[in-house]
């Protein structure tokens, strides 16, 4: 689907956790939470995004990681 970008993630543990898409300045342009499991996939809705580099960033409970995310239509 046009707009949605589906990650897959691996946590230590599972519990509640943040998933922020950063600009190259750095600023939150979109921001989901949830309670994940262990490991699985979550969707995101990133219709509202220009095309362009970001920065997703998964945080949850002392852990986190990042990843370069390339929005092209």
């Amino acid at each position: 689907m046009v707009g949605f970008a589906t990650i897959r993630y691996a946590m230590p543990k599972p519990g509640p956790m943040s998933v922020s898409v950063l600009d190259v300045a750095g600023r939150s342009v979109f921001r989901q939470s949830a309670i994940g499991n262990r490991s699985s996939t979550m969707s995101l809705d990133l219709r509202n995004l220009s095309n362009g580099v970001y920065l997703v960033r998964l945080d949850a409970d002392g852990y986190s990681h990042s990843q370069k995310l390339v929005v092209q239509r």
